[in-house]
């Protein structure tokens, strides 16, 4: 699937080579600047890297260390993570696939999109209280089985997802918790393996259901009883009680609106945006046909005429430019960071599902203990009863030796055993069969019945001591995990809901202005065009 998703529409493009990784020494009157951050996938002329000056270390592992070590820094202090270029890998046996080159600072490395949903997936896991960015999504098998074809040529989908996946970067990088961990780092870095990255401490020692790990390190429960016998919610369960905390009643409120407004913004605001998008499309695409058609009917015309009619043809170019200009601006100012919302708000909805999960963990982990608690119980009580019933059986005690009756006489018994071995054998064929077969029978037996039933119950309680033990250690923890989850998500969402309202701003400010360029642009062609109509005598022509 990733061959698929990594296939390159760019035929004739070659892989870029990488820059020198070099840090220029920065000049104390430039150091005293405010430093001007470029728009995503702009660069300026006198672009210099803020990393600092790096020492050349006398191994590569030191180089290695030294480079990693610099990128908490470089996105600490503002700068911010670019996709410079997407192009055709033709290195290895896999076929070709399309890398990003990223640039931190002076570092290079290419990466494809398998590896950034690797990565998103991966901070998801090691991150389950924090909202991590929407990276674009892929294709489906369908969809690409069905247009294959385009697929290999589609440029504006490469360059969707390298404006998508530059913001998932940015986004990161700008998150206070994301930024510092080691596994983006590593992302970033030229001379590391992603593959061994995803086999190695700390993704390596996630556990399968993230449920059975702590929310604050998930990594550092490898192998704890205490997280390995929580019970796991299903997806669809719920607690029994409703929490009426403030925390859970905002937090229940913002689910409950991201839900509808994520409805909302799939089912009506984005049809109607592609409905916007196509007309105006389709109006440039007139406009076009328009003034190539009133550029060849003033070639019929005398010249005064003719340069009325060639005026309005450029109107219409022109007006034929702009609102294809407006369609593109709308793509990537309006419909992109419309898709991206939507996938916020999914994932913001992914994540106070799982802080319902954990509620409802929290509930069945104790649930679990009491029924543990009532099951031990249960088990000493029938083992006091019975070691009461050995006790009375032990008292009564058996028969001596000397008390059998008169008539009791074990010469009978000697005789009838020393006929029984003068007895003459069987056959040995059928003596051996019955042997082999009574065995496999008594195993079979045994193995269904408790030979030693005060051994089995012995084995029960203690089993079950230590499971409640490992149990009133995970309620604990899981209280403890609950308090956090819930002050990390309500923070977390906080600082989303802040963001969001900036994103939104941002938006509309820029659909404003793609607007307002657009009708200005018209509005000059258009007046020039009544200029020149009006400059034509009347009286001679009509």
């Amino acid at each position: 699937m990733s061959h698929f998703e990594d296939n390159n529409p760019f035929d004739d493009s070659d892989r870029p080579a990488f820059l020198n990784i070099s840090s220029p020494t920065m000049t104390a009157e430039s150091a005293d600047e405010p430093t001007q951050l470029a728009a995503p996938g702009q660069h300026s002329k006198d672009h210099v890297s803020t990393f600092s000056n790096m020492r050349r270390a006398s191994s590569s592992f030191q180089g290695r260390c030294q480079r990693i070590d610099q990128i908490l820094p470089f996105l600490e202090a503002g700068g911010t993570i670019h996709i410079i270029d997407a192009g055709k890998n033709m290195e290895g046996a896999g076929g070709a696939f399309i890398t990003y080159t990223i640039r931190t600072g002076d570092l290079e490395v290419r990466r494809r999109y398998s590896e950034f949903e690797s990565l998103r997936a991966s901070l998801a896991r090691l991150y389950p209280c924090m909202i991590v960015p929407p990276i674009p999504e892929k294709q489906s098998v369908t969809e690409y089985v069905s247009g294959t074809a385009r697929a290999r040529e589609n440029v504006p989908t490469i360059e969707h997802r390298k404006r998508m996946l530059e913001t998932f970067l940015q986004r990161s990088a700008r998150h206070s918790h994301l930024r510092k961990e080691r596994v983006l780092h590593k992302f970033l870095d030229p001379n590391v393996s992603w593959s061994e990255v995803l086999t190695s401490p700390p993704i390596s020692l996630l556990p399968k259901n993230i449920l059975r790990a702590p929310p604050n390190d998930p990594a550092s429960a490898h192998d704890d009883p205490a997280y390995a016998n929580l019970p796991i919610p299903a997806h669809t369960s719920k607690a029994s009680k409703t929490a009426t905390d403030p925390v859970s009643v905002r937090l229940l409120a913002v689910e409950k609106n991201s839900k509808e407004f994520e409805g909302l913004l799939a089912s009506t605001l984005e049809k109607t945006n592609r409905r916007t998008l196509k007309r105006f499309n389709d109006l440039s695409v007139e406009y076009n046909e328009l003034g190539g058609d009133f550029n060849a009917f003033s070639l019929s015309e005398p010249p005064q005429l003719a340069s009325s009619i060639e005026k309005l043809g450029q109107a219409c170019d022109e007006t034929y430019l702009s609102t294809s200009n407006l369609v593109f601006t709308l793509s990537n100012a309006f419909t992109e960071p419309l898709g991206e919302q939507t996938q916020m708000l999914a994932i913001v909805r992914q994540v106070l599902k799982y802080r319902r999960q954990k509620m409802t963990q929290v509930e069945q982990a104790g649930e679990l203990l009491a029924a543990k608690r009532a099951q031990l119980e249960q088990l000493e009580r029938s083992e006091q009863e019975a070691k009461r019933i050995d006790g009375a059986l032990n008292r009564l005690g058996e028969p001596a030796a000397g008390e059998f009756p008169p008539t009791h006489d074990p010469a009978p018994v000697a005789a009838q055993s020393e006929t029984l071995a003068r007895k003459p054998a069987s056959t040995p064929l059928s003596v051996g069969s019955f042997k082999f077969g009574l065995g496999k029978l008594n195993h079979a037996i045994h193995s269904l019945t408790d030979t030693d039933p005060a051994l089995t119950r012995r084995q029960k309680i203690g089993a079950t001591r230590e499971l409640i033990a490992a149990l009133e250690v995970a309620e604990q923890n899981s209280v403890r995990d609950l308090k956090y989850v819930d002050e990390t998500i309500s923070q977390e969402v906080e600082t989303w809901e802040d963001s969001r309202r900036e994103d939104w701003r941002r938006l509309m400010e820029s659909v404003g202005v793609a607007y307002v360029a657009w009708a200005r642009k018209a509005l000059e062609s258009w007046t020039e065009a009544l200029q020149t109509i009006e400059d034509v005598p009347a009286h001679e022509y009509f």
